[in-house]
């Protein structure tokens, strides 16, 4: 079995992937839809040869990073991004508002989006040059946005799994209708749907996902690998200045669906309340004031690698995520996987987790208070040693590496099968 993954090369979710198709014997050949910094290319060349590892080479990612560069950081306080996508805070089962039409674009954002198409028609045609010579017996795109639309540009001839996870089909799909319209044309091409939750897996109907396709259910990143992911350091909190104490954890970074400003002025609320926890904000270094942390207690960092984030997920007490739109976060699986319990905006997505058996404790993304009380609910929780032992035991039965090797073992080969009968 010879697989050609479409995919972000800097991704860990994609690393993730190759570590998994490897390990089931798919000799796998990598397009990455964006061009590789020399960091990526060594981490990549741990899991596959040099001729197996492709590039872009159009002019928009030969220019996006020096772009990127230039790009003042975001600020606390910003209002989110592409609009809401999901409601329901306070205990109604994560009810979906998917979003309307978005409001006009201004000319960055048109521009932006012109560049990834026409990125995505080159990436295509790469793709089909690849076919040719590697011939693999399926392509698979790990987002809709922009690889999915790239294979299924280059047309058919052979089996296409397409992947959604995050927002791909609840506000991605949505900035324009342009973009909406080659969304629904990927998952009209697709031969078989891979979602990080079952609420994408139901939202690709309406896209035109064609009856009868089938559909799979997998972490984003193929699953947590238990056999590598590290015990807990106490020492390591020292790292980040924090001294030693119960651990809440935001690991994720600057995302347009959560605000920020209502995030750090809960965990202002909490420190002043004396409660006996210290927090760590991932990836906030340079949005939050320096002023606003406190030696000790509250530290914001840079963007951190996937293993220092999977040594801070083994020390949370609590990992918060107060989301307006998700899928299935994998620093969220990554926080079960360490025994924390998470605190997130109650979404339909999330709740699968729950529905799982995870403890999980709920708030309203937007309001500070809300979010402070949420944590605190989750360290009482947190308290009874039962609750970690839970939460570590769903994430490995549900959410492990070794459930969706099976799973994507059995999903490709019914697509060469498939494939094979329709030919003869």
């Amino acid at each position: 079995m010879h697989v050609l993954l479409i995919a972000d090369g800097r991704s860990p979710h994609t690393r993730g992937w190759i570590r998994g198709l490897c390990s089931i014997g798919v000799e796998t050949t990598l397009l990455s839809s964006r061009r590789l910094l020399d960091d990526d290319r060594d981490a990549l060349a741990a899991l596959l040869p040099a001729h197996a590892v492709h590039e872009p080479a159009d002019l928009w990612n030969t220019i996006r990073p020096a772009l990127a560069a230039l790009r003042p950081p975001a600020r606390a306080g910003a209002a989110p991004g592409l609009g809401g996508g999901e409601a329901g805070a306070g205990g109604t089962g994560g009810a979906e508002t998917r979003c309307g039409p978005p409001p006009p674009p201004g000319l960055g954002q048109r521009l932006k989006e012109a560049a990834d198409l026409r990125a995505a028609r080159s990436l295509g045609r790469s793709m089909t040059r690849l076919v040719a010579s590697a011939a693999p017996d399926v392509v698979h795109a790990l987002r809709i946005q922009y690889e999915a639309i790239a294979a299924s540009s280059a047309g058919a001839g052979i089996p296409l799994a397409v992947s959604t996870w995050g927002s791909d089909l609840i506000t991605n799909a949505h900035v324009s209708r342009t973009v909406h319209a080659r969304t629904r044309r990927a998952l009209e091409r697709a031969d078989a749907f891979f979602g990080d939750c079952a609420r994408d897996a139901a939202l690709a109907d309406d896209f035109g996902l064609r009856p009868g396709t089938p559909k799979h259910v997998v972490p984003g990143n193929f699953g947590l690998d238990f056999d590598t992911f590290p015990a807990a350091d106490p020492g390591y909190l020292t790292t980040y200045g924090l001294t030693a104490g119960r651990l809440v954890t935001y690991p994720r970074g600057v995302r347009s669906c959560i605000d920020h400003e209502a995030l750090v002025q809960a965990f202002g609320m909490l420190m002043a309340r004396g409660v006996d926890a210290r927090f760590l904000a991932a990836g906030l270094h340079g949005v939050i004031d320096d002023a606003r942390q406190v030696p000790g207690v509250f530290a914001c960092t840079p963007a951190l690698d996937h293993a220092d984030m999977l040594r801070i997920a083994a020390l949370s007490t609590v990992t918060v995520s107060p989301s307006t739109s998700d899928g299935t976060p994998n620093s969220i699986l990554e926080g079960l996987a360490g025994g924390s319990v998470p605190v997130c905006g109650d979404l339909a997505s999330l709740r699968e987790i729950e529905s799982r058996g995870a403890v999980m404790v709920w708030c309203d993304p937007a309001d500070p208070r809300s979010i402070a009380e949420g944590v605190e609910a989750a360290l009482r929780l947190a308290d009874d040693p039962d609750v970690p032992a839970c939460n570590r035991a769903v994430a490995r039965r549900h959410f492990g590496f070794t459930a969706t090797q099976e799973t994507v073992r059995q999903a490709y080969a019914a697509l060469v099968t498939t494939e094979t009968t329709v030919e003869s």
